[in-house]
């Protein structure tokens, strides 16, 4: 794996931690694609493409607490 990669990997992840931790500091906080992008500082098709599995982990962790924030 190249150096962007892997430093976009970082970005990601660290983006990630902040989002679902409520301590957003680039984007809306919300826990969608689009705010993890702006977060991370990289284009939401590179999050699609390159970073599906990344996506996904997301995707995965937010939906229990997307529910939990509707019904306490």
């Amino acid at each position: 794996m190249t150096a962007q990669p892997t430093d976009e990997r970082t970005r990601i992840r660290e983006a990630m931690d902040r989002l679902l931790a409520g301590q957003h500091t680039a984007s809306n906080g919300s826990l969608t694609i689009t705010a993890l992008g702006v977060e991370a500082d990289v284009h939401r098709m590179a999050l699609m493409k390159r970073h599906a599995d990344l996506k996904d982990e997301l995707l995965h962790c937010a939906v229990p607490l997307v529910y939990l924030s509707h019904y306490p």
